[in-house]
Parts: structure tokens; C-alpha cells; sequence
């Protein structure tokens, strides 16, 4: 018998303030996402840079904080959320002022909890990264492919 699971997205209700919610007295664009490898080397920890331009496109200045988003898309072994913050940064903005703004992945960002085998795993496969201003507002997307399965043992 499966138990009925919490949560705003998956019951498709719209909060009132959603996740990362911030108010501000200026207003942002968000473009131009790109995710680079920085290493996939076989045996190696695949770790990526999301970076993506922010502008500030209001009157007076202000700050925002872009948050990074992933989706698994490869069908995992367990349930998960259909979207996991795995980073985020703050960005002071001038009116009309640019930036790119950079937010590391690593292997853990992928990856859930196996309990049978005790270590985090990230199946290969594509992976959905997603950026936004809050959870409901997400403006930048961008396919990711995994090469190879991931397991990381949890240390002691």
C-alpha cells in the first residue's frame, strides 16, 4: 500500500511564497544558461560550472540569487522529488548591470541515497538542470548526459 506523499508540486498546488520566494524592489532576466564539464575522467567524480548571464533590469539595484535545479530523468531505483536545489548564488546588480554567475555540480549533486548499499548513486543517463528565481519560477533549462553510473560510499 503506498502512503500519500507531501508536497506542493506533486499535489499541483500553487503556494503562496514557493521555494527560494524572494521579494525585490528591482527586477532580473536570466539567459544565455551553459554547463561545462570540469572532469570526466573515467574513475574520476564528473563536476560541472552552471553559469548563466543575470541582468538587472530594473530602475535601482539590487540583489537576486539564481538557483540551480536538477531532474533525474533515468528512472531511478527510488521515488524522488521532481526537481532537488543542488546550489545557488547571490548576485548584487546596478540597473542595467550583467553578470555571469557560476554555481559547481559535483557527483552528489545527481545522486540519492541507496540504502542496500549504503552509498549515494546517480544512474547514467540525462539529467535535467534547471535554473530559476524560486522553485516555481524556473526560466533556464539545459540537458545533461551522465556517462557512466556513479556510486559514492558514504565515509565513517
Amino acid at each position: 500500500m503506498r502512503t500519500a506523499r507531501a508536497g506542493y508540486e506533486r499535489n499541483h498546488v500553487n503556494p503562496l511564497f514557493p521555494f527560494g520566494f524572494g521579494l525585490s524592489y528591482t527586477t532580473f532576466r536570466y539567459s544565455h544558461i551553459e554547463v561545462q564539464p570540469i572532469s570526466l575522467q573515467a574513475g574520476a567524480e564528473p563536476q560541472f560550472d552552471v553559469s548563466f548571464e543575470v541582468r538587472n533590469t530594473g530602475k535601482l539595484a539590487g540583489a537576486d540569487v539564481g538557483q540551480v535545479y536538477v531532474s533525474d530523468d533515468t528512472h531511478p531505483a527510488v521515488e524522488r522529488p521532481a526537481k532537488e536545489l543542488k546550489g545557488f548564488a547571490r548576485v548584487y546588480l546596478n540597473p542595467g548591470e550583467q553578470r555571469r554567475v557560476h554555481v559547481g555540480l559535483n557527483a552528489r549533486s545527481f545522486a540519492y541515497y541507496d540504502v542496500q548499499s549504503k552509498a549515494w548513486h546517480a544512474n547514467a543517463g540525462r539529467y535535467r538542470i534547471l535554473v530559476g528565481r524560486s522553485s516555481t519560477e524556473i526560466v533556464l533549462t539545459h540537458d545533461l548526459m551522465l556517462p557512466q553510473a556513479i556510486s559514492i560510499p558514504v565515509s565513517h
